[in-house]
């Protein structure tokens, strides 16, 4: 590894991941979770993935050992029943139910630790695991949980004991910002650890550029946007106000013509790309684009996971060396980190005078080139492969049971 402080192979643990969200090449969490195991020696990994199926082979950690387990309803079946929340609190009082199977796996690879993430109801098994076989828990958390599954309101209270006692029990508690950190230390009554979203380790991190940035369009201004179609309703704001100023919104995600049409997202102005891999974005991006757009949901239901959650984006994002318009309410955590770093241009309001103000103050490529340098090394420190590697790998050998 290239840190000299990092444990070497020998002494990391054998470890255990259980979840519901996939080791895998490919968004989101998934990502995060197969960077973060990305170098991790192969005959000390198994991956146990709750789900209808495994992730595809191409997307999947090469010699890393994949284990799939049913246990529970399929997402597939969940969403379109009517009876959705009764088959989701079906699949967590299964959780801890014996499995004969699964134990089999879990015994013969014999693990040190046990990694999970709380998603869905996976990581209750994992919880279950740990505990039995007096192992540590190592639990990542990436959302608000209570948003991450369907559940009848009766059992709230009994949901929340359950999370507290999961959290208290895990040796250690990698939460995304510090905000969640925060939000849980005062929920659960003990600290946690942030460890914020990693980079590739096959990308160059950011690197400062001499000058202004230029203009790429004598036109209107190309605003870039890359990851899940989350809030549409941003998206759609932002792009009618971008279009007034001739401006043009490239979309990189995955989002059906039916979603398009049903959003307001099929505007003459915004143009959906294929995602790419991380790589060739973060060069694609700054080809195109004038600066990255970045929503953050304005939905009052959504506000406990704006508040506690982080947009892994800004991994690749800040090596973009573009700069970032940040677009959410006053409360959420990335206007925080955006605020606190001055990494970026901030707008906290659907009103579209606020918006056009913003994209207003991008049209100076000095101020756009500034912005960048600042998200870049905030990027650079915070976001770097080394960095969060280290960070994790050091948790995982000091509490493990190796020596036992």
């Amino acid at each position: 590894m290239s840190s000299g402080s990092e444990p070497e192979s020998s002494t990391l643990p054998r470890l255990l991941y259980l979840g519901d969200v996939p080791v895998a090449f490919a968004m989101s969490g998934s990502i995060l979770l197969y960077r973060l195991f990305d170098t991790y020696p192969s005959d000390k990994l198994l991956i146990v993935e709750r789900g209808a199926q495994l992730c595809d082979a191409s997307e999947r950690l090469e010699g890393a050992h994949y284990h799939l387990w049913r246990r529970g309803l399929t997402k597939r079946f969940q969403r379109i029943s009517v009876w959705a929340k009764l088959c989701q609190y079906w699949a967590y009082r299964s959780m801890t139910a014996p499995d004969a199977e699964l134990d089999r796996i879990i015994d013969e690879f014999r693990p040190d630790a046990v990694v999970t993430v709380s998603h869905g109801v996976g990581f209750l098994r994992a919880h279950h695991v740990a505990k039995q076989r007096a192992l540590p828990l190592h639990l990542m958390l990436h959302d608000d949980w209570f948003g991450t599954f369907l559940y009848p309101k009766g059992i709230a209270e009994t949901l929340q004991r359950t999370f507290i006692e999961i959290y208290r029990d895990a040796k250690s508690r990698f939460c995304v910002s510090r905000a969640m950190e925060q939000y849980y230390q005062n929920e659960c009554g003990v600290p946690g650890t942030v460890m914020y979203p990693l980079r590739s380790r096959n990308v160059v991190g950011f690197q400062d550029r001499t000058g202004g940035l230029e203009n790429k369009s004598a036109d209107g201004m190309v605003a870039a946007f890359a990851g899940g179609v989350a809030y549409p309703e941003e998206l759609l704001r932002f792009a009618e106000v971008l279009a007034e100023k001739n401006g043009k919104l490239i979309i990189y995600g995955i989002i059906s013509e039916a979603n398009r049409a049903k959003f307001g997202l099929n505007i003459d102005n915004i143009e959906v790309r294929e995602p790419v891999p991380s790589h060739e974005l973060v060069e694609l991006l700054s080809k195109i684009a004038d600066f990255l757009y970045l929503p953050m949901s304005f939905n009052p239901a959504r506000r406990l996971n704006m508040i506690v959650g982080f947009p892994s984006k800004l991994a690749d994002y800040t090596i973009t060396g573009l700069p970032i318009l940040f677009h959410g309410p006053e409360y959420c955590s990335a206007v925080s980190w955006c605020r606190e770093f001055q990494a970026g241009e901030v707008v906290t309001s659907m009103d579209s005078a606020d918006i056009a103000q913003a994209i207003d103050s991008l049209r100076e490529p000095d101020r756009r080139s500034e912005l960048a340098r600042r998200a870049g090394e905030c990027g650079n420190e915070l976001f770097a492969w080394e960095a969060v590697q280290q960070k994790f790998r050091e948790a995982i050998a000091d509490s493990s049971n190796i020596e036992q």
